[in-house]
């Protein structure tokens, strides 16, 4: 229900233009891709990594499904593999590593084969810069080249150093031509990301400075979705309005529009959770910032001008959260209006669902009491219907409206919003 809609008036040229020369801005990026001649050259040894690497899953669930066990249920089928091996039901089973040693591969020395196989060879834009098979090593000073676990044996992570704004906007087309002059030895694919992290010299304390609902609810996603549509639903980039509306899902909406602002009602419900579109959980460092992890997928590097905009939103939208008194009484009025959408959408789901309750069950007291209760709520929230309608008609808010029905585990086409008659309570 789009409840994902865009909280402030579009940013404007000139508010983007003004945010990307933002002298207080530091900002660094970490750019994905893969070298897919890496399992032509090394067929064998990739051969064997994912091998032993579905060995060890298909072990690890069938240990779980003996954790799971009811009695009189039959035995979990044993991996082959351990049958072969001479093991039977219940066995202790040994680590694949151990039955199959000539299965394992030194996974770093193979990441260095290949970053000097297929990467040096081409031109890199930058000079001081650490080649790594360490995934956790960090340096704020250098250029990092290291595996990324998630895109597989040939995955890669270009990480930057922390910089000013001015000296990223000329370095990352530069890293993004490189990227693209590989040709076929690189691939830039759905499963890559391309993540910015954002702090401000002139904010001394991000994390007591932000109003982190402020930032989420200003940002805008459907603007963003629209070019990298697959991002949506990345399980590696959560959307932020997703998590506002299951914090917001089940509270009193009409009194807490009434404390608006109130950062222990709303921020505590931001999870910092690595792997949320806008991760929060660098304020918690000594090296305070917020990471947006909402751009990448296939040739992403080829969209610079598109990234180069949504940058400048990432920009605008952290500076206006950082200060309090920056259109806050749009902030409060749209903050209002959403809560208030939200509560007339748990209020007309609970309404649905109370009238699937047997006949009986509706003559007593206590369903009486709590049916006037909505249907109180229902009056004085279907003004908003109109704009929740207006909402589901883009393609943005309906996969929002999907998204908060399966959170109340109900379908979209078994809502009832008018109730004007009022057809349960007793006169």
């Amino acid at each position: 229900m789009g409840f994902k809609e865009v909280l402030l008036e579009k940013v404007s040229k000139s508010e983007i233009g003004e945010a990307l020369k933002n002298p207080n801005v530091m900002i660094g990026a970490e750019f994905e891709f893969t070298l897919p001649p890496f399992f032509v050259k090394y067929k064998e040894e990739s051969d064997k990594f994912y091998k032993l690497q579905d060995m060890e899953e298909e072990l690890e669930k069938y240990e779980a499904a003996w954790d799971d066990l009811g009695e009189g249920d039959p035995f979990p089928v044993l991996p082959k593999w351990a049958s072969d091996e001479g093991y039977g039901p219940g066995d202790e089973i040994p680590p694949p590593t151990e039955l199959f040693p000539e299965l394992k591969i030194d996974k770093n020395n193979l990441f260095l084969n290949m970053i000097e196989d297929f990467l040096k060879p081409y031109k890199i834009p930058f000079d001081n810069y650490t080649i790594t098979s360490r995934h956790d090593y960090k340096s704020s000073k250098k250029w990092v080249i290291k595996p990324d676990g998630s895109l597989g044996l040939s995955g890669v992570e270009i990480v930057s150093p922390v910089m000013p704004l001015r000296e990223f906007l000329k370095v990352t087309p530069k890293v993004f031509e490189f990227i693209n002059n590989m040709g076929d030895d690189a691939e830039v694919g759905d499963e890559c990301g391309f993540h910015i992290g954002v702090s401000l010299k002139n904010v001394s304390n991000l994390g007591k400075s932000i109003d982190i609902t402020k930032l989420s609810v200003f940002m805008d996603e459907g603007y963003i979705y629209n070019f990298f549509d697959t991002r949506e639903f990345n399980t590696y980039a959560k959307s932020a309005h997703d998590s506002i509306n299951r914090n917001l899902i089940g509270r009193n909406a009409p009194k807490l529009a009434e404390k608006l602002i109130d950062k222990t009602e709303l921020i505590t419900g931001f999870p910092d959770d690595h792997y949320m579109a806008i991760n929060i959980e660098h304020l918690n460092s000594s090296n305070e910032y917020i990471e947006f992890r909402y751009l990448g997928a296939t040739d992403y590097h080829r969209k610079w001008d598109r990234i180069k905009a949504i940058v400048g939103h990432y920009i605008f939208n952290l500076s206006l959260a950082c200060d309090p008194t920056f259109k806050k009484k749009e902030y409060e009025h749209k903050l209002a209006r959403l809560l208030n959408k939200i509560q007339l959408f748990t209020v007309c789901v609970e309404m649905t669902k109370m009238i699937g309750e047997d006949r009986d069950n509706r003559d007593t007291p206590e369903f009486q009491k709590k049916w006037k209760s909505l249907w109180d709520s229902w009056k004085a929230l279907y003004l908003y219907k109109e704009a929740v309608d207006k909402d589901i008609k883009t393609q943005h808010g309906r996969k929002g409206f999907l998204r908060l029905c399966a959170m109340l585990d109900i379908k979209p086409a078994d809502i009832i919003w008018d109730y004007s008659k009022n057809r349960i309570l007793k006169k």
